[in-house]
């Protein structure tokens, strides 16, 4: 009696569909009093099948990026202005992270309406690919995060967005401690809700190592999700919000940029006609500091 129901509400409401209830209304509520716990059961699968966790996480995913929006706004102006100043002054913006965080770098470079003099570091050993649990052990490990920091290639007017979400694990505090030896500007990009003690020898949190701190909010697990069914949090957040700020870190950027004498270095999409000519010359004027640009491998 029941399956009927689920099925017609999981697909969605068809005009002919009111008819079919009102066959099917009076076997509910027999089923309803006689067996409330088969009720339970039915009303556990409608709630599922009919969106309510697309609904709830979309609802807090929406929250996220307004809370961002709201309270982050002035580190976000704040980071934009460092990336803005250090390109017109001649310099690149470094983007470093391990694990999902890598992604953020993936996103700002050689994006269509992106910034051109934008440099990912990819460290092999941090990326997912070469396998998940080898990569957060590497990423735990101190002294290869002082020998990844030493390759970042940071030089005067650079600037450099770290993202972790934790911003507990020494290769994301190592890299921004050794751009701040070379007082090199640092934009972390973290989540202070974050628990759990810092894994550097210095003690240090990404959060206290930046110039800048843009909080993504993200809970302490990134998992934002729960249901009675699934035994731990499901979900995470710490993605969409991290890219969020990045790209919007980046308008920032660009906006002051476009007001200032050297001009905003921005790519077309290579999916546009006659794009190619205009990314050319930005990729010849950045490739020496940017190999990848130019298609050279910069996986280390």
């Amino acid at each position: 009696m029941l399956q009927p129901l689920v099925s017609l509400l999981g697909r969605g409401f068809k005009f002919y569909d009111f008819l079919y209830l009102k066959q099917i209304s009076r076997g509910v509520q027999k089923v309803c009093c006689e067996h409330p716990s088969a009720f339970y059961i039915w009303y556990r699968q409608l709630n599922i099948r009919s969106g309510i966790m697309l609904e709830t996480y979309h609802t807090h995913v929406q929250r996220l990026l307004q809370t961002i929006t709201e309270k982050e706004a002035g580190a976000l102006k704040e980071a934009g202005r460092l990336a803005a100043e250090a390109i017109e002054n001649g310099g690149i913006l470094h983007c470093f992270g391990a694990g999902h965080s890598h992604m953020i770098g993936e996103e700002l470079f050689y994006r269509a309406g992106g910034l051109a003099p934008v440099k990912p570091h990819w460290v092999q050993e941090l990326l997912l690919e070469s396998g998940g649990a080898r990569a957060s052990e590497w990423e735990r490990d101190e002294g290869f995060a002082v020998k990844t920091a030493q390759n970042l290639d940071l030089e005067k007017h650079d600037v450099l967005l770290v993202a972790s979400t934790s911003g507990r694990n020494p290769a994301p505090v190592e890299a921004a401690l050794a751009a701040r030896e070379k007082n090199i500007p640092v934009i972390a990009l973290t989540s202070s809700l974050y628990e759990g003690a810092s894994r550097h020898s210095s003690g240090k949190k990404l959060k206290d190592v930046g110039t800048v701190v843009i909080d993504t909010h993200v809970p302490s697990g990134d998992a934002a999700l729960t249901d009675d069914n699934v035994p731990v949090p499901f979900a995470a957040v710490s993605s969409m919000a991290a890219l969020f700020a990045a790209q919007a870190v980046s308008a920032e950027a660009t906006a002051r940029l476009g007001r200032m004498k050297g001009g905003a270095p921005v790519f077309l999409s290579g999916n546009i006609d006659g794009s190619d000519a205009w990314n050319r010359k930005l990729i010849d004027r950045y490739k020496k500091r940017i190999p990848a640009l130019a298609g050279e491998e910069e996986i280390r």
